[in-house]
């Protein structure tokens, strides 16, 4: 039978050793854990010093375009009346949406003080020529107006200044509008542009169809 105290001693570096193993074994598995309960990226740095890794930005939010609707007011080739064309259109409803008249008509048809302020658009203005914000215009200049008379939306009115002259450039009317109400709706003109085509749908009245 083998003596126990004359086996040989374990030497103190081979101890030593064998503690140093059993440390970094146990701090690599608390590291691993850490990062896995935290969802911290191992070797992923937590300052700002260059080349530091840092966590993703949240995504920019998304830019909503305005559903766009173009109108043009000029003289119907065969009898020479004012028409809005297209007269009859659609829009989605709850959606920003942007109108942009372009009216090439240099007569004047001036309207009662009502009929020049603009109402029922955001902010109840709109834009003259891409450059001036306005929330009237001076009834004696107005040659149409887009304007609803009933309905879900009785009250909106945009008066459409006159072109700058004959071959001259164009008036540009831009505003945008909420249309959350559903079905169809008349708009008029309220300028005194002629019985005709006041009258007559498809000229100075037509159809919005909030779909």
């Amino acid at each position: 039978m083998t003596n126990v105290r004359n086996r040989p001693a374990r030497s103190n570096a081979s101890w030593i050793a064998s503690s140093l193993v059993l440390v970094v074994i146990t701090v690599a598995v608390a590291w691993f854990a850490f990062g896995i309960v935290t969802s911290t990226p191992i070797g992923t740095g937590s300052g700002t010093s260059p080349g530091a890794s840092t966590s993703p930005a949240a995504p920019a939010a998304p830019v909503h375009q305005a559903y766009q609707i173009y109108l043009t007011i000029n003289a119907n080739p065969a009898n020479g009346w004012p028409q809005y064309t297209p007269a009859n259109f659609s829009v989605p409803s709850g959606t920003l949406v942007e109108f942009v008249i372009t009216n090439y008509d240099n007569g004047s048809s001036p309207v009662a003080a009502q009929y020049a302020q603009v109402n029922g658009t955001v902010g109840n203005t709109m834009t003259l020529n891409g450059t001036q914000t306005v929330h009237s215009v001076n009834p004696n200049v107005v040659a149409h107006t887009f304007t609803f008379m009933s309905g879900a939306y009785a009250g909106f009115n945009v008066p459409i200044p006159v072109a700058a002259g004959a071959g001259g450039s164009p008036t540009v009317v831009t505003f945008q509008a909420y249309f959350n109400q559903t079905g169809t709706f008349t708009w008029n003109c309220m300028a005194p542009c002629g019985s005709g085509p006041m009258s007559t749908p498809g000229f100075m009245t037509g159809t919005l169809t909030v779909l």
